[in-house]
């Protein structure tokens, strides 16, 4: 599905044509990833993370080629991070970490990530990682470039959870309208049916964020 993904320019919508991308904004990025979400793959940490990363940056990558997988993430003074999302799969982890004073980026190909596997409640792939970051210069970036990436990761996770919610209002209605008890579907049932309207309005209201955000930040395009 990966390799589908790639050839259809979907794995780096929002970078930079120049760079294999395909400039999207915000809009066509929030629609992409609540797919993601709910289909449970690394769009998000491959494209708004990890190749944002490397485009701010400048920094040389360990891997290339249209098909690659990475995720990223912020590192403590020890090279370790917890909870990363789909570090065992990935080709590379781009990293971010401060060293006397300074922020730095750098792509650490698979084989040298130290992964110890774990999960989360629902089973998702959130492993913890260790690199040597004592072997590694880095390229400095501002402090402000840290900032922005942990908002587009929330940014990011909120748009997931909106397709997870949307898939999860999907799953509800067909169960509820296929199955029967008592003569009637289930869904027809008082009980039932404050529990279905209560989905439906959350759904649309988890993608409010897309509009806020971008008025917050004041600029629309995720290369931004």
């Amino acid at each position: 599905m990966w390799s589908t993904l790639a050839e259809l320019g979907l794995t780096r919508l929002t970078g930079p044509e120049s760079g294999g991308g395909s400039d999207a904004g915000w809009t066509e990025s929030a629609y992409l990833l609540a797919a993601a979400g709910a289909a449970d793959l690394p769009i998000a940490e491959n494209d708004l993370l990890a190749g944002w990363l490397l485009g701010r940056s400048g920094c040389p990558t360990a891997t290339s080629g249209p098909a690659v997988v990475r995720t990223a993430a912020v590192l403590d003074a020890d090279g370790t991070a917890r909870h990363v999302p789909w570090a065992r799969s990935v080709d590379a982890l781009v990293a971010v970490w401060e060293a006397d004073v300074t922020w730095r980026v750098a792509e650490f190909a698979r084989a040298d990530v130290e992964v110890t596997e774990a999960a989360n409640l629902a089973s998702m792939p959130r492993d913890h990682v260790r690199v040597d970051v004592s072997a590694q210069q880095g390229t400095p970036v501002p402090a402000d470039v840290v900032t922005e990436f942990l908002r587009r990761g929330a940014l990011a996770r909120a748009l997931a959870m909106a397709g997870t919610m949307e898939r999860v209002l999907a799953l509800v209605v067909e169960h509820t309208s296929a199955r029967t008890q008592f003569g009637r579907a289930v869904g027809k049932f008082q009980a039932v049916q404050p529990g279905n309207v209560v989905r439906r309005l959350r759904r649309p209201c988890a993608f409010l964020v897309v509009p806020a955000t971008k008025k917050v930040h004041g600029r629309g395009a995720p290369t931004e």
